[in-house]
């Protein structure tokens, strides 16, 4: 059996034994993902359900600094966004 068929099993466990979805994904969301692959896995569900544009946000954000309008300044340089 698979590490991921292990953990498929195990998830059918949680849930019989009536573990929320919800206190599942809190549990591997801030205790065992990286941030990176939190914010990737929860971003990718967002577009899946239709909830969010694939692109949104992406144009706008560069390295965390968000350029959306209006002035910056960023290590003593002033952007204009």
């Amino acid at each position: 059996m698979t590490n991921r068929q292990t953990a498929v099993e195990n998830l059918a466990k949680l849930r019989e034994a009536g573990v929320t979805d919800e206190r599942i994904a809190d549990y591997l969301i801030n205790n065992w993902m990286t941030g990176d692959d939190a914010k990737k896995a929860t971003e990718d569900l967002l577009i899946e359900e239709d909830l969010e544009d694939e692109d949104e946000g992406e144009a706008d954000d560069f390295n965390g600094i968000n350029f959306s309008g209006g002035l910056s300044t960023i290590a003593g340089c002033t952007v204009i966004g």
